[in-house]
């Protein structure tokens, strides 16, 4: 309903619109609504509450209360729209114009006296204007609205495009991590794979297009060791039931090779259900290096065993060779039991060398290391060795001239080539084959010593002997450098050969590899550090050899050992060679019997290992009392774990047990006379 607001004042004269105007536009509109307003005040209240379609202004009303009538009707957002028609009882228009006409004006002025169809026509005219002004309005303000909504739509579409390119880099370069991983990442939904990344592929040889061909099961990718493992895991999974989300197994690639695998799984949301999603490494290298870690430490625990039995096996050979020399010297020449003493002290011997093979493989007998040239040494041992070889095995030799120097001790590297040879030719048989030798200078880099843990990069010499035998199997391979380890028959060795051989390695500082198939042969690749050495040419000296009889003296020995056959045996050879010996079985005792009288001994022999007091120990106590007293230590240990703090201790000389009775005489003699060389000087 179109509404009309009509203004006059409470002062206002008989013929306001109260009195005629407001019935003339009632009667001329009847289906409008005319409302009157006593004041302006009133009228701008009503205009803003009722927002009528013309508003009636009385010339009555005074000057200023129209024009701020005016002032805030027109500023107002809400009512500026409104037409305002003031009308007087003056005939002249101009009579009643307002003097604040601008910019406070009325829309339209009339005369009361105006005719019905006249004011019918400017109200018309005014209603339809505004209408026509409201709808413009009213399209503007939809147009407004409508630019706002573009430039949001727009602003959306330009922030949507901005993160989906953002997804398709980031699903980019999420692509290109998942492709480029060193692991093989695959999505399996409902037994079928969703997803393989490149590694998958190059692991197992397949393709997206392969592993999704109906049919085709998870089970063709895993070897028949490790099927069962799968097959409870995939059970236990369709059961609900917990499994470990880390575990190991042997896949099988499409080509037939075996990898040793460590798969880690989870489950995750995908589509309508549960997606697994799985992590599968290669640990072959990783076992490789543990399996080596293993090795190292069996060998380094066997190592550590082998040196405290050798120790020990001193003791009881010594007293064993002592007793026997002792009854050996007593007897007539031709005496079978002199002839089966001789028996017991060869036997001896060869136990002895046998204690120094187990030290050798223990890594605890460098005392004959130096500079050696590799060079020579093997092409002398494999001159001896060729005319010992069967007929039926050829020898091939590839060694480099000038290769330098390490260090090591030269009997034990006659014996390492020995021992790699005999190997081979045995590994050969009667079959016709060809044993290699090689040697050449090599430089290990960072990224080339796989499997040589033990090593440094640096120059080294490596030895490599092989063989066109029979090779050597997995389970065997891991257990040829055991001590006591053979595949020979009974009688046929002993099993030291390669544990001797891997310990003489390790004393010089190297390592050893072996790389064998059955039916492919054996290869040894022993590798040496090399040592700068300037070779001299040593003095030609004239060779003189004299018999001299086993020597001996009249000095008083104090000896010192906790075993107490070994003090025995000693005191009765010591005796026996013409000594006055006083034998304690401890350190302590010794200490407190030398401290009584410091000038009756000329010289002390001291075991080394002994509970309470070692003999070094011993002997820095000793050399306190008496700073000129000689000493010369024993030991079945070996002289690199002690040879040098006994030297700082000032000890005279070292000797290790068993001690040959003649060798020990003449090593009395020798330390009796410097001693008494020095103390003359």
């Amino acid at each position: 309903m179109q509404k009309i607001l009509a203004i006059h004042s409470q002062d206002s004269p008989a013929d306001t619109p109260d009195n005629g105007m407001v019935e003339r536009i009632s009667h001329l509109f009847p289906k409008m609504l005319v409302m009157s307003a006593s004041s302006v005040d009133e009228g701008l209240v009503v205009a803003l509450r009722e927002q009528p379609d013309v508003i009636l202004l009385d010339n009555v009303i005074q000057d200023t209360e129209g024009e701020e009538f005016y002032k805030q009707l027109k500023e107002s957002e809400s009512t500026r729209h409104i037409p305002v028609v003031m009308f007087s009882g003056k005939e002249n228009q101009q009579e009643f114009q307002p003097p604040w006409a601008l910019p406070y004006s009325a829309d339209i002025l009339i005369s009361k006296t105006i005719t019905d169809p006249e004011l019918g026509a400017h109200l018309k005219l005014l209603i339809r204007l505004k209408e026509k002004e409201d709808q413009l309005r009213h399209q503007e303000t939809l147009f407004e609205e409508a630019v706002k909504t573009a430039r949001v739509l727009q602003q959306v579409v330009e922030e949507r495009a901005r993160i989906e390119e953002e997804l398709r880099q980031n699903q980019e370069k999420y692509q290109q991590l998942i492709d480029n991983s060193n692991d093989a990442i695959y999505l399996l939904y409902n037994r079928k794979f969703e997803f393989i990344n490149r590694k998958f592929q190059e692991m197992f040889k397949v393709t997206m297009e392969e592993v999704n061909q109906p049919g085709f099961d998870f089970l063709e990718l895993v070897a028949p060791r490790s099927r069962t493992l799968i097959e409870e895991r995939r059970r236990k999974a369709e059961l609900g039931e917990d499994t470990e989300p880390k575990y190991e197994f042997i896949a099988l690639s499409r080509d037939g090779r075996e990898v040793e695998v460590e798969a880690s799984v989870s489950r995750t949301k995908y589509k309508d259900g549960t997606a697994i999603l799985g992590v599968v490494r290669d640990i072959s290298h990783r076992k490789q290096l543990e399996h080596q870690v293993r090795q190292a430490q069996k060998v380094e625990a066997i190592g550590t065993l082998a040196g405290g039995i050798a120790h020990q096996f001193n003791n009881i050979l010594a007293i064993i060779r002592g007793y026997a020399e002792l009854s050996h010297e007593s007897l007539p020449e031709n005496s079978v039991l002199k002839r089966n003493l001789q028996h017991v002290l060869t036997a001896s011997d060869r136990a002895r060398e046998l204690v120094n093979q187990i030290l050798i493989f223990s890594q605890q007998a460098k005392e004959g290391q130096k500079p050696l040239d590799l060079n020579a040494i093997i092409n002398d041992s494999l001159q001896l060795l060729q005319s010992s070889l069967p007929t039926n095995i050829e020898l091939r030799q590839n060694i480099e001239s000038n290769v330098g120097f390490i260090l090591a001790e030269p009997n034990q590297i006659r014996q390492l080539i020995v021992n790699l040879c005999k190997n081979a030719t045995h590994a050969i048989g009667t079959q016709n084959g060809v044993v290699g030798v090689d040697l050449k200078k090599v430089v290990l880099a960072p990224g080339n010593i796989t499997g040589l843990k033990n090593l440094e990069p640096g120059l080294y010499m490596k030895l490599m002997v092989s063989d066109t035998g029979h090779g050597i199997e997995r389970k065997v391979k891991e257990r040829i450098f055991d001590p006591f380890f053979t595949t020979k028959a009974t009688g046929e060795g002993m099993g030291m050969g390669l544990a001797v051989i891997h310990g003489i390695v390790k004393t010089c500082g190297g390592d050893i590899q072996v790389e064998s198939r059955p039916g492919k042969g054996t290869a040894f690749h022993l590798y040496f550090p090399c040592i700068d050495f300037e070779k001299k040419e040593p003095q030609k000296t004239k060779e003189l050899t004299i018999k001299v009889p086993i020597p001996g003296g009249n000095e008083r020995l104090l000896f010192v050992d906790d075993e107490q056959m070994l003090v025995e045996v000693h005191q009765e050879i010591l005796e026996r060679l013409g000594y006055n010996v006083i034998a304690v079985r401890s350190g302590i005792e010794a200490l407190d019997l030398f401290n009584d009288d410091p000038e009756i001994f000329d010289l002390v022999i001291t075991d080394h290992a002994m509970p309470g007091m070692t003999g070094i120990e011993l002997s820095r106590k000793l050399l306190r009392i008496r700073a000129d007293i000689p000493i010369i230590l024993c030991t079945g240990l070996t002289k690199t774990t002690i040879a040098q703090e006994a030297k700082d201790a000032g000890i005279s000389e070292f000797v290790m047990k068993p001690i040959i009775m003649k060798d020990m005489a003449v090593l009395i003699r020798d330390v009796l006379k410097r001693n008494n060389q020095k103390t003359s000087n």
